[in-house]
């Protein structure tokens, strides 16, 4: 016995011997460290049957006799301690189970030391004797259980007429009744089949089963901390609602919503549990249907989305060479109609024409210089900021004629073709500035 054990223990000799009821203390796995007189005469164990006797051993609650598979008990130490726990906050109800077998009703307090994350160190029990029938195996409700509905016909009508599965069982998990419907859910055919059971004998608490929704459901360290954490909010509140999987008869496992109460007498004393629960293995199948075509439908959009994507890229790609084959085309033409036509019109402006002839050469120019303008963008082209006269000097200009041969070319005095370049730098932002208007022009080219 280490340090920490001999502070409860010395405190127990001096305070528990003295009383009447039975008193005892465990450590943090729940056995017991010490137990007084009472507590020997009232169970019966004799001083030297107390090293490495549990308390589990002795409640009701996994009692010896329990019809339980041992990796099951492996896993419920959490739910050992709850009548010690319950009984902190105030006296509650308990079965203990006697050396001759014999269960014997109590009410029970207790006081616990706890480490600073809140975890179980010790704890002292003291049980008094309630005067009460308990039988494990009985068909019909403790007294002080039915005590809590006002009638006994009212409470079996509501039982045997409700659709969903309800369970009574008593403060320590023995079931005592079970409607009809939880009986057909269960896979039981009598209801003796399932009375005297243990409620956590249902509750998966490892392992891995194949669910009637086709699934296999495996008990993560998360689920059974989730359902643990369930009991405790049930005893904190008085309610608790949750979603799990309950055990059938033959052991298959099927997914089921449960609200779990707490019973109490006229006295507001607590007797007992009700769990109401609804097999929910075909919304599950619904609902793994819709998530499975919800899936389903995310990635065809997601393909379909991806299948868009390439096929605007492809088309953007397409458009793209269109556009350069257009503007290379147009540039060619533009280039065509500049190096090959306008030359030879400037040459025949510049010749021996009558009137109606240099009229019918100035409208051809024209229409020409009209016809390519939509091809000679504003970025590449200044042309569309001019006059056509200044349209066809600015041309002759990029081609690198000088003022002189533009004034003879188009049969105007050098002063008309010096105004004309004015004009045309002015439009382009470069009066009074040393730029060559050549050089500009072939930059925007």
């Amino acid at each position: 016995m280490n340090a920490q054990e001999q502070l409860p223990t010395g405190y127990f000799e001096q305070m528990c011997d003295t009383i009447f009821d039975a008193a005892f203390v465990l450590n943090s796995e729940g056995r017991f460290l010490r137990v007084n007189g009472a507590f020997t005469a009232l169970l019966g164990y004799a001083p030297d049957d107390i090293p490495g006797l549990r308390f589990a051993d002795i409640a009701a609650t996994l009692g010896q006799d329990a019809d339980m598979d041992a990796s099951l008990r492996e896993h419920l130490l959490r739910f050992e301690l709850y009548p010690v726990v319950i009984a902190e906050k105030q006296p509650s109800p308990c079965t203990l189970i006697a050396k001759s077998k014999e269960r014997i009703p109590v009410i029970m307090r207790s006081a616990i030391m706890r480490e600073a994350g809140g975890a179980i160190r010790q704890a002292i029990g003291i049980a008094a004797p309630e005067r009460r029938a308990a039988s494990r195996h009985s068909n019909a409700l403790e007294p002080r259980l039915s005590e809590a509905w006002e009638t006994e016909e009212l409470y079996r009508s509501i039982l045997e007429n409700s659709g969903d599965a309800i369970i009574i069982a008593d403060l320590n998990g023995w079931i005592a009744t079970a409607n009809d419907a939880c009986i057909r859910m269960f896979g039981f055919e009598r209801p003796e089949e399932m009375l005297g059971r243990y409620l956590l004998e249902f509750i998966p608490m490892a392992g891995s089963y194949t669910s009637s929704t086709g699934e296999i459901f495996i008990v993560t360290d998360e689920y059974y901390a989730r359902q643990v954490q369930q009991v405790e909010h049930l005893f904190e509140t008085g309610l608790s609602k949750t979603r799990g999987y309950l055990f059938k008869k033959d052991k298959t496992v099927f997914p089921a919503e449960a609200t779990m109460s707490l019973l109490r007498d006229q006295q507001g004393q607590q007797r007992g549990t009700i769990t109401i629960c609804r097999d929910i293995t075909e919304r599950c199948k619904i609902e793994a249907q819709l998530s499975q075509s919800r899936d389903e439908l995310e990635r065809t959009v997601q393909e379909r989305t991806q299948d868009l994507r390439e096929a605007n890229t492809a088309l953007r790609v397409l458009l793209a060479t269109r556009d350069e084959e257009r503007l290379a085309l147009e540039k060619k033409i533009t280039a065509r109609v500049h190096e090959l036509v306008m030359p030879y019109a400037e040459k025949l402006l510049a010749g021996p024409l009558n009137e109606r002839q240099r009229a019918f050469l100035d409208i051809l120019t024209v229409n020409l210089r009209h016809i390519i303008a939509p091809f000679e963008r504003t970025s590449t082209a200044p042309n569309l900021l001019l006059t056509p006269a200044e349209t066809h000097i600015a041309q002759l200009i990029k081609y690198g004629r000088t003022t002189k041969d533009i004034a003879e070319a188009l049969s105007l005095s050098p002063k008309t073709v010096a105004f004309h370049r004015d004009a045309i730098r002015r439009k382009l932002g470069l009066h009074n500035q040393k730029v060559s208007l050549r050089k500009y022009l072939l930059s925007r080219s």
